[in-house]
């Protein structure tokens, strides 16, 4: 009862949740694909008890690629706007939310006639967790230990100066995840780098994008204090991030690992590697010797492996004295 979703669908079925959730912290779930209707209802009966909200999720997602019959970008633009116009007024001036933990805002593109950083109004002291899709962060949170950005179908709706100024003076965040989705290499890189010195931890996950669009984001800053590299990554036959057979994902895997220095320096090093489609025998290098820090090492993928040969300097799978 304390996760009211637009799908519920009808007002009196939100309504009877809030009731049986019985003063508790509640989770306010708003996703377009339920329709407008519901998402109006669902905004319209919950901000009275935004006191309560422990977790707020916003998806919109029509502002997905282009198809064939809704080619022009002015009918995409209506689509992508039409939900949240309606909704700008409720959310702008909801002001303080004393028990919001969780916020998660996905756009599909960043919507024009809508506050898309609606957000920024909120007064959150306790926000631990935010994740983003095609927005730059504005907001700042002195509590917030967790942050997670998507960059998605090349739109170019993040800002990377917001960004590097935004994780520069949030130096609470510990665990950092970037996620790579369809994106290409427009983005301007920064000139200078910040170091965050806080973060522990970075995700990666990559599906389709040029490793020029992720190196662009990376070098923006240092990691001094990084201890984890979690790293899962989509390989899709045809499609032109595809770079052929798994000796080029072996290609790929060098290049990713030696994009930051900080990430030969990790104590856990984590590989997620799928190929979608059909699975086939293929065979992966090891990890390069130079991760002589490294105590914990997983691989997950769907290939059918054989683990043979040398990545950089190593002539056979490194022996580390302490890896478990």
């Amino acid at each position: 009862w304390t996760t009211i979703s637009s799908a519920l669908r009808t007002e009196t079925l939100m309504l009877a949740y809030l009731d049986r959730s019985a003063g508790k912290d509640i989770n306010i779930v708003v996703s377009d694909k339920h329709g407008d209707a519901a998402c109006e209802a669902l905004i319209r009966v919950s901000v009275g008890e935004s006191h309560r909200w422990s977790s707020f999720s916003l998806t919109l997602s029509r502002g997905g690629p282009m198809s064939e019959v809704d080619s022009d970008p002015r009918r995409q633009l209506r689509l992508s706007n039409r939900l949240l116009p309606r909704l700008d007024h409720s959310l702008l001036y909801l002001g303080e939310l004393p028990n919001l933990r969780d916020l998660c805002v996905h756009y599909g593109t960043s919507p024009s006639a809508f506050t898309p950083d609606f957000f920024t109004t909120w007064y959150c002291p306790g926000l631990q967790r935010m994740d983003l899709m095609n927005i730059a962060p504005k907001i700042i949170s002195n509590s917030l230990t967790s942050f997670s950005i998507s960059f998605c179908n090349g739109r170019d709706t993040v800002s990377l100066p917001l960004l590097q100024r935004f994780l520069a003076v949030s130096t609470t965040i510990e665990d950092l995840s970037f996620m790579f989705e369809g994106e290409t290499s427009r983005m301007i890189p920064m000139e200078n780098q910040v170091a965050l010195a806080n973060v522990r931890s970075l995700r990666l996950k990559v599906e389709e994008s040029s490793m020029v669009a992720i190196r662009t984001v990376l070098n923006t800053f240092t990691l001094p204090g990084l201890q984890s590299l979690a790293i899962a990554a989509c390989f899709s036959p045809g499609r032109s991030f595809y770079l052929g057979p798994t000796t080029d994902v072996n290609r790929w895997k060098s290049v990713i690992l030696g994009l930051h220095p900080s990430f030969y320096n990790v104590a856990s090093l984590s590989l997620t590697l799928i190929g979608l489609g059909r699975q086939r025998e293929e065979v992966l290098s090891p990890l390069s010797t130079r991760f002589t820090n490294l105590r914990h090492f997983s691989l997950e993928t769907n290939f059918v492996l054989m683990i043979v040969g040398a990545e950089g300097d190593a002539p056979e799978w490194p022996t580390w004295p302490h890896i478990e």
